[in-house]
């Protein structure tokens, strides 16, 4: 658990763990996403199965560290599962390759 302005461990997961069991807090799975880029913030349309679920506004600032602490993150399950975790874009590669692969594409 990684959080900009919280250090102590501790603390990050009591704030977690209270927020995960606030059923005033919205609790939104997504497995896609769609960004746009404003003169002040980015919106990020989070989508699942391709319906928007949520739709969230960044600055610019809280963005790039968002993103920055995301990579890390998955940087670091990388590191201790010895597993690369593909991208949507490399699934989408290795499918098409495998489906040319497999002569589905000549019919």
């Amino acid at each position: 658990m990684k959080e900009a302005g919280i250090k102590d461990p501790k603390e990050l997961k009591m704030v977690l763990d209270k927020a995960l069991n606030d059923d005033n807090v919205p609790k939104v799975y997504a497995n896609g996403y769609i960004t746009a880029t404003g003169q002040g913030d980015i919106t990020l349309l989070f989508q699942r199965n391709g319906k928007a679920v949520s739709v969230l506004n960044l600055s610019f600032s809280v963005a790039k560290t968002l993103a920055l602490t995301l990579g890390q993150t998955i940087k670091d399950l990388e590191n201790k599962t010895e597993n690369n975790i593909m991208t949507v874009h490399d699934i989408q590669k290795a499918l098409g390759k495998e489906i040319e692969g497999n002569g589905e594409k000549d019919g």
